[in-house]
């Protein structure tokens, strides 16, 4: 063997033991890159969880302080107004009949304001937009924090409101 056929064998001996080692290389970039594809999605898919039970807790929260405030509106407002109505209805004397119905009518307007909260009719006339933008302005309203609403329109170009 002459010295360069040794040389030869050398670089052969050589290339291979390179392309072993890029090739192992190569496979652990593309397994590690995999991993952090399914990292990635684990963390995802827990994120996803944790939205929808907050979006469930809000739910359940709004149909809380709805049915809340329609229980004080009965009670406090219209259980009374009713039972002065009772009260007018039950005299002999003509003019407390009057009242009695004067009083029936202020009932119907106040039994409107509840039954408008709980009629959902209006959702089908709104976007989602309009509707977030009005619900961002009530909180904005308390003054408890400042409110914001950036959108993707359709061409996904961000606009404020």
């Amino acid at each position: 063997m002459t010295d360069q056929e040794g040389q030869l064998i050398t670089i052969i001996i050589s290339g291979i033991f390179l392309a072993g080692l890029m090739s192992t290389f190569v496979i652990s970039i593309v397994v590690l890159h995999r991993q952090r594809q399914v990292q990635n999605r684990q963390k995802l898919d827990h994120l996803e969880e944790t939205h929808e039970k907050i979006l469930l807790n809000i739910e359940n929260e709004i149909q809380q302080q709805t049915l809340t405030h329609v229980g004080r509106e009965l009670h406090d407002n219209i259980g009374q107004l009713l039972s002065l109505a009772k009260l007018n209805f039950g005299s002999v004397k003509p003019e407390k009949h009057t009242e009695g119905r004067q009083l029936l009518s202020q009932i119907i307007q106040e039994v409107r304001g509840p039954s408008k909260t709980l009629n959902l009719d209006w959702v089908e006339e709104i976007t989602m937009d309009e509707f977030m933008d009005q619900q961002l302005k009530k909180i904005k309203s308390t003054g408890f924090c400042e409110t914001e609403l950036q959108t993707e329109s359709p061409n996904n170009k961000s606009r404020e409101r």
